[in-house]
Formats: structure tokens, C-alpha cells, sequence
């Protein structure tokens, strides 16, 4: 029985013993973990200091030398911190450029001087053309990167361009046929859509001033299509105004204007005609 009790003892002070060392543990690992974040804090936020000047000896003075370099010394040598290199200023914040317009402009410089001749042609031969599709819903190559001026270039082509120019736009209508096809249908195209844009216009004065450059000619075309849209109070959206020769919209905008205007008794019954329409579904 005695002996029972001698283990009993010895365990319980061997328990004792692992229980203080597993505090003695996590204490020390706490310790550690706190000492490692400490030190990365440290490297993340801490400057380099420039190494200070070592004093030049009388002997070294008078051996001459080169007076720019720097000989490391330890900071325990200096009597105060005058000396110590300050730490470089933070570098300055890039300001946030909040004019929209410089934005816009910036976007649309990549096609600045990009003309249709050119975007034609690359499209041709990239065989993004197809003959089941306006020209203008094709797909538009990254190489452009205003795409929405683009199409109202195509739609213009598709609408002034003779059908046998555009057909050669077709990859599978070039084979076989003599090199310089494509290069004679594209700058008739160009040209047609050019002269059908100055008949929208109304004149042909300053024609020669005009460039073919994709930019130029898409602010011309959504200026007329925004006509078009106002002329005839269309809802659309300017991209999807439908091109007209400048006579249709005149005689369209004249209909419009001498068309007899609902009465308010017109109006009344439209709008209880509509009404029982609607409580019928």
C-alpha cells in the first residue's frame, strides 16, 4: 500500500512538472511571435541610414586623396546625431486627374491618325467582313480603339459604297483575281462614302480640307445622324438612326411638320383606347 502511494506521488509530480513546462512553452512561443512581428514591422517601415564620413587624419590629409569617399564608421564614434543622415521624404502622391475630358481624350489618341483606308483593309484581309452582315456589326479588331466610330464608318460605306466594291471586301471573293483588288475597291469605297458625307452636309465647298482619318469622319456622321434623330423625333439611339439622303429627310421632316395635329379629342380617345387594351391582358 505504501508503495502504491509512492507512485501516486512520483505521477503527480511528474503532471505537475509537464503541465509548467507546457506554460514555460507557450509563454516563450508567445514571446517569439511577438518579437518576430516587432522585427518585421521594423523592416517594413524603417530607413536606411547613409553611412557617415569617417574624419580624414592629418596624415591622410596631407597624402592627398579623394575626398568623396565614404568610409563607414560605426555610430558609437559620434558624440551626437548632427551628422546622422536624415531619412529621405516619403515620395509624393501621383494627384488623380479628375478632368473627364482630358480622360476621353487620352483614350482616343491611339486611332488619331489611323484613316479608313487603313482600317478597311486590315478588316478585309483579317476576313472579318461576311457576306450574311452589314459591314457595321462586324467584328472590330483590337488595333482600333474606338470601335463604336468604327461602325459609323461602316455604315456610311455600307450605305454610299457601290455593292461590287463591298463584295470585294469578301475574302472568298478575291480568289483568283488579280493582286491589287482589294487595294481599288477599298479607296472607291472611301471615296464614295467621303462624297455621299459632303451631299449630307449640303455642300462641297472645303471638300479637299476634309481627310479621311476615322475620328474626323465619325464626328461628321453622328453629327448628321444626330440630325436625323431631331428632324424626325426619333427615340433610337444615335448609333442606331438609320442613314437617309439629306432630300428623304427634308421630305420626311416636311410631312411631319404639315400632318394635322391630334385633336384632344383624338387624344382621348387613343388613350382610353389603350387602356382597355391593357386591363384585356
Amino acid at each position: 500500500m505504501d508503495e502504491l502511494n509512492m507512485y501516486k506521488q512520483a505521477y503527480e509530480k511528474v503532471k505537475q512538472e509537464n503541465e509548467q513546462l507546457k506554460k514555460d512553452y507557450y509563454q516563450k512561443d508567445a514571446m517569439l511571435k511577438q518579437a518576430n512581428s516587432k522585427l518585421n514591422f521594423l523592416r517594413k517601415n524603417s530607413s536606411p541610414v547613409r553611412p557617415l564620413k569617417r574624419p580624414r587624419t592629418n596624415d591622410e590629409a596631407a597624402e592627398g586623396g579623394d575626398d568623396d569617399v565614404d568610409t563607414p564608421v560605426s555610430t558609437d564614434d559620434v558624440g551626437s546625431n548632427e551628422n546622422v543622415a536624415e531619412p529621405p521624404p516619403p515620395p509624393a502622391k501621383k494627384q488623380r486627374n479628375t478632368n473627364r475630358s482630358d480622360s476621353i481624350n487620352s483614350s482616343s489618341t491611339g486611332d488619331a491618325n489611323k484613316t479608313l483606308t487603313w482600317a478597311l483593309t486590315l478588316m478585309a484581309d483579317g476576313n472579318l467582313f461576311h457576306r450574311d452582315q452589314k459591314l457595321d456589326i462586324a467584328t472590330i479588331p483590337n488595333d482600333i480603339s474606338n470601335k463604336s466610330k468604327m461602325r459609323h464608318c461602316l455604315t456610311l460605306i455600307d450605305f454610299a459604297g457601290d455593292p461590287s466594291d463591298i463584295e470585294k471586301l469578301y475574302s472568298e471573293e478575291r480568289v483568283g483575281q488579280k493582286i491589287g483588288t482589294l487595294t481599288e475597291a477599298v479607296s472607291r469605297l472611301v471615296t464614295a462614302a467621303m462624297d455621299k458625307l459632303h451631299e449630307f452636309e449640303g455642300t462641297t465647298e472645303g471638300a479637299s480640307a476634309h481627310t479621311e482619318k476615322i475620328l474626323g469622319l465619325a464626328k461628321r456622321i453622328s453629327d448628321y445622324r444626330n440630325k436625323i434623330k431631331k428632324d424626325l423625333s426619333m427615340a433610337e439611339s444615335v448609333g442606331q438612326v438609320p442613314l437617309m439622303e439629306l432630300s428623304e429627310l427634308n421630305r420626311r421632316k416636311e410631312e411631319a411638320a404639315n400632318a394635322p395635329k391630334p385633336t384632344a379629342l383624338d387624344k382621348f380617345f387613343r388613350r382610353s383606347s389603350k387602356d382597355s387594351s391593357n386591363n384585356d391582358k
